[in-house]
């Protein structure tokens, strides 16, 4: 089916992206009425989805149980989709354990952000998922907080102070409440919350009332928000054009603006450090390696295939609906 859906494309038409989620499963046995088997009880599912970078499709190619990522299964996967006429030029992943450990085996780093292709020997870039990465930004803040390099720190306090006058007379800040900032288990996963927190919104509020006894920290604090507001909203574009908005368009569309933000906050975040720890940790990494990334595939598309720009929302795993549509057609057999 694939295969016959390259006939009349073009070649950018067929350029791919491969984006892989586990998720956790209720641990219990099911029959599968078709093969007549018991089936589990397993604890996580693995699923591996295959997405057009130009073109509006996905569509699922691997799903196993209890079995994480691997660079045989990855690189299989990749040399098939060539043999039918797709080329894989960018894999997405969070960056959990598992994720991370197939990261370092492909020798993924800050200073290398891309596999070989198994058969092409071109480039494939990685990325990680945008709202992972969020997610996790967020709760380093709401935990520790974070030493800038000029050695001031950041910290949830003036957001604590902000929420004070917000229950007041007049609500200045309305996207804020106390669930943002005291999230607890599964709202740290939420990342409606970590969008909300860090939106200019909140940015402004704290530049303009400075809530609490620090003002240096209220500005500091709000500065930091906005290059995570500009640099999610460069890596999460739907949209090829918003006028008056360069970093919610398509990447490219506004590069000298977008790439200005993307170096603003990668410099920040290669020099901050989590209040605590004397070096990088996971999400700043992630940060650094997708930012490479998504430069470089911009020039490759730009140079081989006249490609101009890239909607970055792409780069969201979003697989879970189709594993739950999958676990649900079982079901239903």
């Amino acid at each position: 089916m694939m295969k016959t859906a390259t006939e009349g494309k073009e070649d950018f038409q067929c350029l791919v992206v491969l984006s892989f989620d586990e998720m956790k499963i209720k641990t219990t046995y099911e029959y599968d009425t078709k093969h007549d088997q018991i089936i589990g009880p397993y604890s996580q599912m693995q699923m591996l989805l295959a997405r057009g970078l130009f073109n509006n499709w996905k569509q699922p190619l691997f799903v196993d149980f209890d079995r994480r990522m691997t660079n045989a299964i990855l690189f299989s996967v990749i040399s098939k989709l060539h043999q039918i006429g797709y080329k894989v030029v960018a894999v997405v992943s969070d960056m959990s354990g598992s994720n991370h450990t197939l990261w370092k085996t492909l020798q993924i780093n800050e200073n290398k952000s891309w596999c070989m292709h198994p058969i092409s020997s071109e480039n494939i870039y990685f990325l990680a998922d945008v709202p992972h990465l969020l997610k996790l930004i967020c709760n380093w803040l709401l935990d520790t907080g974070f030493v800038l390099s000029d050695n001031s720190i950041i910290s949830k306090t003036p957001l604590l102070e902000l929420l004070k006058i917000n229950a007041g007379e007049y609500e200045i800040c309305c996207k804020l409440t106390e669930t943002h900032i005291l999230c607890k288990k599964s709202q740290r996963q939420n990342v409606s919350l970590a969008s909300q927190l860090f939106s200019e919104t909140t940015a402004v509020a704290l530049e303009r009332y400075k809530p609490g006894s620090d003002p240096k920290l209220c500005c500091d604090l709000a500065h930091f928000i906005k290059e995570v507001n500009n640099w999610f909203h460069i890596f999460n574009s739907y949209t090829p054009e918003i006028f008056g908005f360069p970093c919610k368009s398509a990447y490219g569309k506004y590069i000298t603006t977008q790439d200005a933000a993307i170096d603003k906050f990668c410099k920040t975040v290669k020099n901050m450090r989590c209040i605590g720890k004397k070096s990088l940790q996971v999400f700043q990494k992630g940060v650094l390696i997708s930012s490479t990334s998504l430069k470089s595939l911009l020039h490759y598309v730009k140079e081989k295939y006249n490609r101009s720009y890239i909607l970055t929302s792409f780069k969201s795993r979003r697989s879970r609906k189709f594993i739950f549509a999958f676990k649900e057609q079982r079901r239903t057999r």
